[in-house]
């Protein structure tokens, strides 16, 4: 057994988020597995990149109110105890809402040769407006 302290904080990298996101890491998995988990938080309309991943990634929102989609699909509302499962390879990005923090847990498996993530383009402030309208919210 492995007991680990939780590390700081840190900003989520302009290259993968828009807007002020905050990433905890909480654990880097290893061999045989490679699960990571990440407590992600999210100012009110910051949000990720598209993006995949090879093995899925599943979300738990533990606060606050946000937004998922897939590529060319509709948005969904995300509140607290939703709970994510994108299928791997799948296209997708999520976020807080315009008026909301969100914050959710984040586990993703990997592989030693292979990044956890493979980030695509920023979600653009139009896409992003567009998965509000949908939902209502503009």
């Amino acid at each position: 057994m492995e007991i680990h302290s939780v590390q700081p904080s840190h900003p989520g990298q302009a290259t993968t988020f828009t807007g002020l996101v905050w990433r905890t890491p909480i654990h880097e998995g290893s061999a045989p597995g490679f699960l990571s988990l990440n407590l992600i938080h999210f100012t009110p309309e910051s949000r990720t990149a598209w993006h995949t991943h090879d093995f899925g990634q599943t979300l738990v929102v533990v606060e606050g109110e946000g937004v998922v989609q897939v590529r060319g699909a509709r948005a969904h509302w995300l509140g607290a105890g939703d709970v994510v499962a994108a299928s791997p390879g799948e296209e997708h990005w999520h976020g807080a809402d315009g008026e909301h923090f969100m914050v959710h847990y984040s586990l993703v498996e990997g592989h030693p040769d292979r990044p956890a993530v493979q980030w695509g383009t920023h979600v653009s402030d139009g896409e992003y407006q567009a998965a509000l309208e949908q939902l209502g919210e503009s």
